[in-house]
């Protein structure tokens, strides 16, 4: 059996970490706070912001950019109902929405996001 130790995996040139591109890993994540009523983002991974849409609806954009707008985001809350929407290289929106399906504000939101960047 082999086995493979390391402190650091450093790109080709020595200068900075391996970029996973195309490798089979999250390439951003988020958990965004609304418990004060205004979306903020409380954590995250390739994420450069987030923007409130409107009640039940926040908009997460990425640092670096997916390859096309074919990815998986798969979204939750503690809420009933709830995912994600507009798909784009550069961001996509979450949604929630309360048992009568209407659009509500819930105390947080978690997304990962698994594709190809750019």
């Amino acid at each position: 059996m082999s086995e493979l130790r390391a402190n650091t995996i450093s790109d080709a040139a020595g200068t900075g970490p391996v970029t996973l591109t195309k490798q089979s890993a999250a390439k951003a994540w988020c958990h965004i706070d609304v418990s004060a009523g205004v979306p903020s983002l409380a954590d995250s991974y390739n994420v450069s912001g987030i923007t409130d849409l409107s009640v039940g609806r926040v908009q997460v954009s990425f640092t670096s950019s997916m390859s096309g707008s074919s990815y998986a985001a798969p979204a939750s809350t503690a809420n009933f109902i709830n995912g994600s929407y507009g798909f784009a290289s550069a961001s996509v929106n979450l949604f929630n929405s309360n048992a009568a399906g209407s659009p509500s504000d819930p105390v947080t939101y978690v997304a990962t996001v698994s594709g190809d960047l750019v």
